[in-house]
Parts: C-alpha cells; structure tokens; sequence
C-alpha cells in the first residue's frame, strides 16, 4: 500500500448527479456507483492498481470494484462521494465488507501515507500503530497465497534484478564501451521503475531494494564511475517515498 492522491473531481459526478445517485440508492437500495465513467476516474488516482494491495487491476475495469471507505449501510449519503470511494480488487474488498471505519478505524491510502503504519519483514506487513495493525486484519492483507507468496515473488525479482545489475557493471569495468554502459543503465533503470507509484506491489518493491546492501554497493560504485545519471537519481528518490518500515 503507498500514499494516493486525489487530484481531481470527476466530471460524472457533479452535485446534482451526486445528489441524485445518492437519492436513488436511498429509495432503491441500486448500485448507483456501478458505472464505467466512475470506475475510469477512480483507476486514474491509483495508476490502474488496487488502492489497498496494490495488485494491477484490469485496464477495461473489467475487476475493479468500487469500495466504500465509509461502509453504505451506515452511511447512506456518502454512497457516491468522491473521498468515500476507493478502487479495489474483490478480495479486499470482499475482505472489509461492512466493517465500520469510524468506529474501529484503518488505513485510508488517500488520507494516511501507510509508510507511517507499516513495515514490511520476511514478506509480511506488520502494523507498527494500532492503524496499521487494524488495517491488516480487516484487508487480510497477509494472505498466505495472495499476498504473502506475490510479495516474494517480486522481492526475489527485484533482488535478482540488482544482482544482474552487478554482473552488469563488472561487465563496464572489464570494458567500458558503450554498449556495456547502456545495457547497464537500462538494466537499473528498469529496476527502479518496477519502484514507482505506477508499478505494481510499489511499496514491496521498493521497500526489498532500498533494504538491499547490494543494491547501496550498486548506486554508490556506479556514482564513482560517472555513470549515475539525473534519471536515475530522480527515480531513486521517488522510489523511496514509497519505502515502509523495517526489511524485507
């Protein structure tokens, strides 16, 4: 889970079509949230991804849900707000149901950054506040085969990735052409793009990197040698926004 942004309002919902959605869900119980326009806006605050276990969501929409933060049986006026709904997969949003967040809150990924609440080691999340422990119990976000088997998984990608770079940069020192200083810009440029707010499992990535020794070896022998370009610094320091607690 990573810090989300709502950076507009969407143009299918202005005040009278919101006021008239929640009208109807009020008199009909409809799933008035269900519409296309809705669920194309709520993909653009989270990059295609779950909001909640980051998972890559289909890019028809086909798999997203809309989950409301404020559960619609408690809060029936919220049913369509804007900064009530979320994008998320059916697991965790099957996961949460009508779990009451105002009595016994979790994370909200558009007001709370989740690096403040969690940590990751050995491939689990760990709450280190109530918020954060809540929120794992609720979402279920410990999933043996979910989650805890994907987050391995692309941990152990990532890893490899970084050894790959180093087999790489032995390469340049052996010879310094360009061929094999693009190969290897190109291979850690990759690397850190799998760490952005646009990839998917952002935080497990980014997190297993910046905790990887080699990874430090890597940037610090590449600096020495010229060859850790503006790009690449950029991508670094975005990526560790997205970094939680602990190691991996």
């Amino acid at each position: 889970m990573i810090r989300r942004k709502r950076s507009f309002s969407p143009l299918c919902l202005p005040p009278s079509t919101t006021q008239r959605l929640t009208d109807e869900y009020k008199r009909t119980g409809k799933a008035v949230w269900n519409f296309a326009e809705l669920k194309s806006a709520l993909l653009l605050t989270s990059n295609g991804k779950c909001a909640y276990c980051e998972c890559r969501l289909s890019e028809e929409g086909k798999y997203v849900e809309v989950e409301h933060f404020l559960d619609k049986d408690r809060h029936p006026d919220n049913v369509v707000s804007w900064e009530n709904i979320l994008p998320s997969c059916k697991r965790c949003n099957g996961a949460k149901g009508t779990h009451d967040t105002t009595a016994d809150p979790i994370l909200n990924p558009y007001v709370n950054n989740p690096r403040d609440h969690l940590q990751l080691r050995l491939y689990r999340l760990r709450g280190v506040s109530h918020l954060g422990e809540t929120t794992l119990g609720v979402l279920n976000l410990n999933d043996p085969e979910r989650m805890v088997k994907v987050r391995f998984e692309v941990g152990e990608a990532i890893q490899e990735a970084v050894l790959t770079a180093l087999v790489k940069l032995d390469r340049f020192r052996s010879s310094p052409t360009a061929r094999n200083k693009n190969s290897l810009t190109t291979q850690v440029r990759g690397l850190l793009r799998e760490c952005q707010e646009d990839a998917a499992y952002a935080a497990t990535c980014a997190t297993v990197l910046h905790n990887d020794p080699d990874y430090e070896r890597l940037k610090r022998e590449m600096d020495g040698l010229g060859l850790w370009y503006e790009e690449l610094e950029e991508l670094h320091q975005a990526s560790l926004t997205h970094v939680l607690g602990g190691t991996a």
